[in-house]
């Protein structure tokens, strides 16, 4: 397998720079994730390339394709994040140099892909490749040092490809799961190949789709369009969109009046007909006729009534009675679903997707739910799905199972009782934070069982929701009729305690995404301060033939003469064991230290020790690595053998960076290393080293040694 960046083919060539600012922007970006960053925040891009080449980003950007780069201001050429991040795609990726091998791994992924989509899926589920099994079939191998670098990079480059589904990132590796419109990338050798591919693949998938008109299963008749299936059907006016097809009036020879689904042959649209055939499931609109013309997958249904989404739109909240009707129906077709051998979980339940059918409230298009939970938007997989009424464990791109469906029904619950939905949104970062983290409100109005039931519904933790099986039992008996006055009082209070195991589950919820949070940000660090201590190393021994040793817990020491200089590795930090004292204004994910060791000189001084901390300690949400150093308060009247000195995130550091007067200072400003910007901070620590190894280092000769007042920010 080869990496050729140039194809000859000049019409289906990879996109490549308009011009050298945007190949810089470009190179930017990717070194700043070779850096460990998930995505550079454009105000990250814009403060590197402002200070160091005077650049506008704005205007770059503005020259940029989105096929190049994902992100950037609402007016730049690259489409617009809602958070503002940068990401580059492959062929962005191709265009900057150093990218080599993490484009090898991902041509490899991309060849395991499709030689995985072409094989029978057992179950239905998608096939699923990992960073071991791309690294394992990549050529030239990956050497253990530079691995977790590649993974990281090829992991995030995965994001933006239509035919990946769940990218999951963790420590060292990824795994993506993939959908059929990976098929027909099978067999290609270079980026040049692949991208044609990507290219007609694109045109496919976005040209607009019409109703046949011609081939061996469709004829045009005098009435219309017709086609030719099991039965004959002519196809009417467009009734609408759903999944990955368009829905027309169908009536066959008979008069019987039907909905035909059409759905366009792209790869990876046929998971529409993974479930036409669903016998035995109560509530699930059935499919009276299917087959295919030469461009279409067709799917024939019963003719519904209306929605429930069109139901709400014209009647606003319903009355207990009618929504415990509906809600019945819908927890019936999924106690079936689960109850099957081969288990089916819809993925997409939501008042667009239950129909009225022949006086039941049925559940439709489990194709488009199915081929959703395959699918991905171009910067993450959130956006496929419907946020509104997605679990929390989606927005955690964990698998889905029957309690996610659960969990949509406790959302649509509230919309049918309320008129509005627990969670308004209105975008996909308020979404997820409230699907993860906020309780949703009281359902005021309701009987107090089926209020808790609902509330149950929606509890954060998946298992702590009720089996669809017991949804449906719980329903039956949920109006509270004929209830007896201990009755009803126990189940207002079994409401109560309901609404405190939902407080317990946001909490549970939190805790879990912030400890998530913590370790990418975490890992990220590592691999930040990894480039940080390489390219002060290297300088260090470019210089000198300095006796260096590793250890696991120190990065690097380097010994000349009778001095020793060392760089520590980064340790994660929990951000709460600060001693009991105020905690700082700002968040610390990792720390690490840096030291220059020598002989104690006649006043007994034996070097300096700085710390470094992975924080936000500039800008809220914004890390980086900060140096910074302490030194003991001119008050306690004592004069340390190491001046300045490093501290761990503690007792100590917190009470330096207390507002008021402890024991402990801070000695020096907090400055960010910034990766491609550290050559003050190299020449300064060489220049230390040096008068160690010359016995020349002595206490400052001021103390704080440079004015760090109004360098990390306050409350």
């Amino acid at each position: 397998m080869t990496v050729t960046l140039d194809d000859p083919c000049q019409s289906s060539s990879l996109p490549k720079p308009a011009d050298d600012e945007v190949a810089l922007l470009l190179q930017t970006v990717w070194d700043l994730l070779s850096g460990g960053d998930h995505w550079p925040s454009y105000r990250t891009v814009d403060r590197l390339l402002y200070r160091e080449r005077r650049m506008s980003v704005d205007e770059v950007i503005a020259r940029t394709p989105t096929v190049l780069l994902l992100g950037g201001r609402p007016e730049g050429g690259a489409s617009p994040r809602p958070d503002g991040q940068l990401s580059l795609t492959v062929a962005g990726a191709a265009a900057s140099a150093g990218s080599e091998l993490a484009l090898v791994v991902f041509l490899a992924t991309v060849r395991l892909a499709a030689e995985a989509e072409l094989q029978p899926v057992p179950n239905g589920e998608d096939p699923t490749v990992t960073f071991d099994d791309a690294a394992a079939a990549a050529y030239p191998p990956l050497a253990p040092e530079v691995a977790a670098r590649v993974a990281r990079q090829s992991g995030l480059l995965l994001h933006p490809e239509p035919w990946t589904g769940h990218v999951l990132l963790y420590q060292s590796g990824w795994k993506v799961a993939v959908d059929r419109r990976v098929r027909p990338y099978a067999g290609v050798a270079d980026l040049g190949a692949y991208w044609r591919v990507r290219e007609q693949q694109r045109g496919a998938s976005t040209a607009q789709e019409e109703p046949p008109t011609r081939g061996a299963t469709a004829t045009t008749g005098s009435g219309g369009r017709v086609i030719e299936l099991a039965r004959r059907w002519e196809i009417g006016e467009r009734l609408g969109s759903g999944g990955f097809g368009t829905v027309y009036r169908a009536a066959g020879e008979d008069g019987t009046q039907a909905a035909a689904k059409l759905v366009p042959k792209v790869p990876g649209a046929d998971r529409e007909m993974l479930f036409a055939e669903l016998g035995g499931v109560r509530n699930v609109v059935p499919i009276i006729d299917s087959g295919e013309t030469d461009n279409a997958w067709v799917l024939v249904m019963p003719l519904a009534e209306r929605s429930l989404q069109d139901h709400l739109a014209a009647s606003g909240p319903l009355p207990v009675a009618e929504a415990l009707v509906i809600l019945r129906d819908v927890a019936a077709a999924l106690a079936d679903l689960a109850a099957r051998t081969a288990r089916v979980v819809h993925r997409d339940i939501k008042p667009a997707n239950v129909l009225l059918l022949d006086g039941a409230w049925c559940l439709a298009d489990f194709g488009i739910s199915r081929y959703a939970e395959a699918s991905t938007a171009p910067d993450t997989h959130k956006y496929s799905m419907s946020p509104p009424y997605a679990a929390p464990e989606r927005w955690r791109a964990e698998r889905a199972t029957a309690a996610a469906d659960v969990y949509a029904v406790g959302i649509m619950a509230h919309e049918l009782l309320s008129g509005r939905r627990p969670f308004p949104g209105p975008g996909g970062e308020d979404y997820r934070e409230q699907h993860l983290h906020v309780e949703p409100p009281r359902l005021e109005g309701a009987p107090p069982r089926l209020a808790a039931l609902i509330e149950e519904c929606l509890y954060k933790p998946p298992q702590a929701r009720p089996s669809p099986a017991n949804l449906a039992a719980r329903l039956e008996r949920a109006s509270d009729a004929g209830q007896s006055p201990g009755a009803a009082a126990l189940a207002a209070a079994y409401q109560r305690e309901s609404g405190r195991a939902a407080e317990r589950g946001v909490a549970v919820s939190r805790a879990r995404t912030e400890e998530q949070r913590r370790a990418e940000l975490a890992e990220s660090a590592k691999r930040s301060l990894d480039g940080i201590s390489d390219h002060l190393l290297d300088v260090v021994v470019d210089a000198v033939p300095a006796k260096v040793q590793h250890r696991p817990e120190i990065k690097w020491t380097v010994e000349l003469g009778s001095a020793r200089f060392e760089f520590w590795a980064a340790t994660p930090f929990d951000g709460r064991a600060w001693g009991g004292w105020d905690r700082p204004p700002f968040d610390v994910v990792a720390f690490a230290t840096i030291s220059i060791a020598m002989p104690a000189d006649r006043y007994r001084y034996e070097g300096r020790s700085h710390s470094l901390y992975f924080c936000d300690a500039r800008e809220e949400g914004s890390y980086a690595w900060y140096e910074t150093a302490f030194m003991v308060s001119p008050l306690m009247g004592e004069r340390g053998r190491q001046n300045p000195f490093a501290l761990d995130p503690g007792e100590a550091a917190a009470k330096a960076l207390w507002p008021g007067v402890a024991e402990y200072q801070v000695a020096w400003p907090f400055t960010e290393l910034v990766v491609g910007d550290l050559e003050e901070f190299v020449d300064r620590w060489m220049g230390w080293f040096a008068a160690a190894v010359e016995g020349r280092l002595a206490h400052p000769s001021q103390m704080p040694e440079r004015n760090a007042v109004g360098t990390w920010r306050r409350q």
